[in-house]
Formats: C-alpha cells, sequence, structure tokens
C-alpha cells in the first residue's frame, strides 16, 4: 500500500527534487505528480519545457534513487471549458504531454477532468482523443467528480460526474480497460443532499481506481 500525497502544495520548500527529498523523509511512498503552474489553469514549467521528456527521465532516475514512486498524477485542468474553442485547442497538447510524462514517472492513473458543463456524451468525444496517448503511455485515465459554484445562491451545483449515476454514465461511455474512477471525496460531501463519498463508491466499484 502507497502513503502518497499530491506535491503542489509543498512548492515552496524548493524544487521537485527538493519536495520529494523531504516527502520521503517525512514517510511518503508515493508521490501525485500535480502538472499545474502557479494557478489550475496553467500547466506547470515542466510541461512548457521543450526537453519535457528527457526533464521526466530525469524526475523517475532521481525518484527511483531514493525509493519514492509516483503512483499518480494530475493534469493541467480545467482541460474543456463550454464554448471556448481557442482555449480548449491551446490546452489539448498539454494533456497530451502529462500523458506522456506519467508514463515514464511510472504513474498508474493521471487524473484528467472532465469539462464541468458537458454531458456524458460531450466528455466521451474528448476523452475518446486522449484514449491512443493513454494506450502507448501505458496508464489509466481518471475521470474525477466536479462540482460548479452558484453565485447568486451561494452554494454548489451539479457539474459533470458530480452525482454518482451521472459519474457512471461517464464511465461506462468509455473503455474499461483505459478509463478508470478518481474519487475526490470532498468534492462528493458537497452534494450531500443528493450523493456522497459512500454512495459514490458503492456505484463506482471495480472502476474507482485512484482517490
Amino acid at each position: 500500500m502507497y502513503i502518497s500525497t499530491e506535491i503542489n502544495s509543498y512548492k515552496k520548500f524548493g524544487d521537485i527534487h527538493a519536495v520529494l527529498t523531504l516527502l520521503k523523509e517525512a514517510g511518503f511512498t508515493a508521490y501525485d505528480f500535480s502538472m499545474f503552474g502557479k494557478s489550475w489553469m496553467q500547466p506547470n514549467e515542466f510541461l512548457e519545457a521543450e526537453d519535457y521528456i528527457e526533464q521526466a527521465k530525469a524526475l523517475r532516475a532521481f525518484a527511483d534513487g531514493i525509493g519514492i514512486a509516483c503512483n499518480q498524477s494530475h493534469a493541467p485542468f480545467p482541460t474543456l471549458v463550454k464554448g471556448n474553442e481557442a482555449y480548449n485547442e491551446q490546452t489539448f497538447p498539454y494533456l497530451v504531454r502529462a500523458i506522456e510524462v506519467s508514463g515514464i514517472l511510472g504513474v498508474k492513473v493521471v487524473v484528467v477532468h472532465p469539462g464541468n458543463d458537458h454531458t456524458a456524451e460531450e466528455n466521451a468525444v474528448f476523452y475518446k482523443k486522449l484514449e491512443p496517448y493513454a494506450r502507448k503511455a501505458g496508464v489509466k485515465i481518471g475521470l474525477e467528480n466536479m462540482w460548479n459554484w452558484d453565485r447568486e445562491k451561494g452554494h454548489t451545483r451539479a457539474a459533470a460526474c458530480s452525482h454518482h449515476d451521472d459519474f457512471k454514465k461517464h464511465l461506462d461511455l468509455l473503455p474499461k480497460d483505459v478509463f478508470v474512477a478518481c474519487l475526490d471525496i470532498g468534492h462528493a460531501e458537497m452534494f450531500r443532499d443528493e450523493t456522497n463519498a459512500v454512495k459514490m463508491i458503492e456505484t463506482l466499484g471495480e472502476r474507482l481506481q485512484a482517490i
């Protein structure tokens, strides 16, 4: 069993090598490679580098050397914005790179958010474009349960995969051997009147492979 955490919160302690060293010394046996920059809408400098493949190989060698595994990763998000094709086209290559990097790092599941305001069918079209890259890299793509915020009413409102039935519907439209579920427990508990983490787990079953 892995004891893992995301790394984005620890950037203030140094570069990726310093962060991994600190996590290893703290008792973590794995890490989630977060691939977004100062804001979630920006890819990190790792993905923007021309030599990102070489950097990924070097990072894998370093992590293997100190004995900490990369069990999962998180691609930049939002991945899709409804009605903003320019943004979507600009972001797609970074998602491909995130999948490639994940394969090099030995990741089992790379989390790629669904479009918050897209239907299961619309998101399926998007994910199937990424499927060949995931197969080539030897990784699985994890869909995550999302949420939206109603500014006028001051509370959460539905988004892609925010309800356990919609999450299952998303997955049922995609190949089981490539697409799995990543459950954000906190997101699930934001919709207590409609769903919760327990209902999510029971509904997703074996498709749940990341948290």
